[in-house]
């Protein structure tokens, strides 16, 4: 289960976003599958840093179009050659 949050200013522009996910869910173990991928592999880091930013200017104030356009990259990272076993995926995570 996971559960996600918004919190916006008078504007209603949105400053905060809060994923809440339940211990022992398998999203959680991806969450920290990505991570530990990313501390491992420095270009796989400054690629993923790369994405984030060309995505950001490209899907500026859609956070789910933003999402779904670095779902591949995530993907990848975990079946990628240095995800443990356990973590490796084939669908992007949503």
């Amino acid at each position: 289960m996971a559960a996600f949050a918004t919190a916006s200013t008078e504007e209603n522009l949105p400053y905060a976003h809060l994923h809440l996910i339940q211990a022992g869910h398998p999203r959680w173990a991806e969450q920290l599958a990505f991570r530990d991928a990313l501390r491992r592999d420095g270009q796989l880091a400054r690629q993923y840093e790369d994405l984030k930013r060309l995505l950001a200017a490209r899907h500026a104030g859609d956070r789910e179009a933003y999402t779904a356009a670095r779902a591949a990259f995530v993907a990848n990272a975990l079946a990628g050659p240095g995800a443990s076993a356990g973590h490796r995926r084939t669908e992007p995570l949503k």
